[in-house]
C-alpha cells in the first residue's frame, strides 16, 4: 500500500529522499465524497492514456484516513506505481464505454421539450380518441329503399301530369281556343285559310261527286301529298278496265306517275285522324277525269292513268268564307255557296245554295281533321 514509511527501513526504487521537518500536525477533516477522476499516468513505463470522463455511476465517498503524527525525521516516500491487472482494465474500459452523462442546460431544454410534448399530447389524444371514437356510418338498407321509392313515385307522377296535360290538350285545348266561350278568328289567319283549302271543292268537283264520302276523301287525300313525292313510274300491273275513262299505255307519248301507299295513309290521317282505318282504293271522282291514280296492292303504289275526255263546264260556283270560330278544341268554319247556269243548262238539283259548316277537331297529333260537314239549305 502506498503510504507512509519509516526512514530507518530501506526503499525500492527510491531515488534522493528528501527529509521534511516535523511540522505540527493537525486534525485531519474528513474529506468530501467526490467521484473518482481518472488521469492519465506512467505505470511501468507503458503509457496508458485515459479520458476523464464522468462516469454515470457515483462512487462511494473515499474518507482519507487521518496520518498520525511521526515526528521529526520523516521521509515521506514516492507513491509507488501498483501492477495492472486484467480487472482494472475491463473497469476503465467499462467507463470509457459508459456514455457521457448529460449536463444539466440539455437536462433542461430535455426538460422544457418534454413539457411541451406534455402539453401537445393532450389535444392530439382527444382528436385521436375523437376520431377512433366516430364509427364509420354506413347506409340504411331502410334509406336506400326510400329512396328507391321516392324516385319510383316521382316517375310515376311525371307521367301521370303528362298523361294528363295531353288528355286535357286533346279534348278541350287548342292554340286558338278559349274554353267555354266561343272566339272568333280571323278568316286570313294561316290556320283557318289552310283548313279551308283542304275541303274547297271547285265547280267541276261539285259536279262530279257531292257526297262526301270514301271516294271523296280518297280524291281530297290526293290533293294533299307534295309533288316532292311524286316520281316517274311504269305501267306494270296497270288493270286498263278497272277505272273508267283511264288507262295506262305504254307508248312514248305518256310517262306515269306514282306515290307510295304509305305517303297516302300518311296524308290521310293527317286529314282525318291518326285513328281511322285507310280505305286504299283507286282515286277517281265520279267517273270524271278527276283524280286519276290507280291502286296497285301488288306494287305497293299509286299509279297514274291517261285520260283524253277534258269536258268544260259553263256551270259556276261562288264560294266565300264568312266565319271562323274557335270553340274548347274545335274549329268551325262556316261557307257560303251558290250556284249559276246558263239561258241554255239549270244547275243540276244536288247543287244546291246554301251554307256549308265544316268542324275540325285536335287530335292526338295536334292536327285539327276533319270532323264533319253540315248543309244548312238557303231559301
Amino acid at each position: 500500500m502506498n503510504g507512509v514509511t519509516n526512514n530507518n527501513q530501506p526503499t525500492s526504487n527510491t531515488t534522493n529522499p528528501t527529509v521534511v521537518p516535523a511540522q505540527p500536525t493537525q486534525p485531519v477533516q474528513p474529506a468530501q465524497a467526490v467521484q473518482p477522476v481518472i488521469t492519465s499516468s506512467t505505470v511501468q513505463s507503458t503509457p496508458v492514456i485515459t479520458q476523464a470522463t464522468p462516469t454515470p455511476a457515483v462512487a462511494p465517498a473515499v474518507t482519507a484516513p487521518a496520518q498520525p503524527s511521526l515526528g521529526a525525521n520523516v521521509v515521506i516516500a514516492p507513491p509507488q506505481a501498483e501492477p495492472i491487472n486484467a480487472s482494472t482494465n475491463n473497469q476503465a474500459a467499462a467507463v470509457n464505454a459508459a456514455p457521457p452523462a448529460p449536463t444539466q442546460t440539455a437536462v433542461e431544454e430535455q426538460k422544457e421539450q418534454v413539457d411541451e410534448k406534455a402539453t401537445e399530447a393532450p389535444a392530439n389524444n382527444v382528436t385521436a380518441q375523437a376520431v377512433d371514437a366516430a364509427p364509420p356510418k354506413k347506409k340504411s338498407p331502410f334509406f336506400i329503399i326510400l329512396l328507391i321509392l321516392i324516385l319510383i313515385g316521382l316517375n310515376v307522377y311525371q307521367y301521370l301530369d303528362t298523361k294528363s296535360k295531353v288528355q286535357k290538350l286533346e279534348f278541350e285545348c287548342t292554340p286558338v281556343s278559349t274554353f267555354d266561350k266561343e272566339k272568333e278568328l280571323d278568316l286570313n289567319s294561316t290556320i283557318v285559310r289552310d283548313l279551308y283549302n283542304k275541303v274547297k271543292t271547285t265547280i267541276r268537283e261539285d259536279l262530279a261527286h257531292m257526297d262526301f264520302d270514301d271516294e271523296l276523301k280518297r280524291y281530297l287525300t290526293y290533293r294533299q301529298i307534295p309533288t316532292s313525292d311524286f316520281y316517274d313510274s311504269n305501267c306494270n300491273y296497270f288493270d286498263n278496265t278497272a277505272m273508267q275513262l283511264y288507262t295506262c299505255p305504254t307508248s312514248k307519248d305518256f310517262h306515269p306517275y306514282a306515290f307510295k301507299v304509305e305517303t297516302f295513309e300518311r296524308e290521310y290521317k293527317k286529314l282525318f285522324g291518326a285513328n281511322t282505318t285507310v280505305p286504299n282504293g283507286n282515286i277517281q271522282l265520279g267517273n270524271k277525269c278527276l283524280g286519276g291514280y290507280q291502286y296497285i296492292e301488288e306494287r305497293g303504289e299509286y299509279v297514274q292513268g291517261s285520260c283524253k275526255e277534258n269536258i268544260p263546264t259553263s256551270f259556276k260556283a261562288t264560294k266565300k268564307l264568312t266565319k271562323a270560330i274557335s270553340r274548347n278544341n274545335a274549329i268551325i268554319l262556316t261557307e257560303e255557296v251558290q250556284y249559276k247556269g246558263t239561258d241554255t243548262q239549270t244547275v243540276p238539283d244536288y247543287l244546291e245554295n246554301g251554307t256549308y259548316t265544316y268542324t275540325f277537331k285536335l287530335d292526338t297529333n295536334y292536327n285539327y281533321v276533319y270532323v264533319s260537314r253540315e248543309f244548312t239549305p238557303k231559301y
